[in-house]
């Protein structure tokens, strides 16, 4: 078993557990990679080590980083 595991299902579709583990990966890019970009997918990615989510949403968004929002000025560019 790599580092990452991930899991996928169709929304509203989850079987949980193993049943939705479709693989692992050495790096979390590596996993985010091989997430389909289906509309209705929701994914997670665990650590293997601790089991903690590391990532989880919508395939669509699994590049998102809402870090990248600055909740106290959206509208400045990150420029202050």
């Amino acid at each position: 078993m790599k580092k990452y595991l991930v899991f996928t299902y169709k929304a509203n579709r989850g079987q949980g557990g193993m049943r939705d583990f479709a693989s692992s990966y050495d790096s979390l890019e590596e996993a985010l990679l091989n997430i389909k970009d289906e509309r209705n997918r929701f994914f997670q990615i665990v650590d293997h080590t601790s089991m903690k989510v590391v990532k989880e949403g919508w395939a669509m968004f699994k590049y998102y980083d809402p870090r990248a929002l600055d909740l106290d000025d959206p509208f400045s560019g990150g420029g202050k």
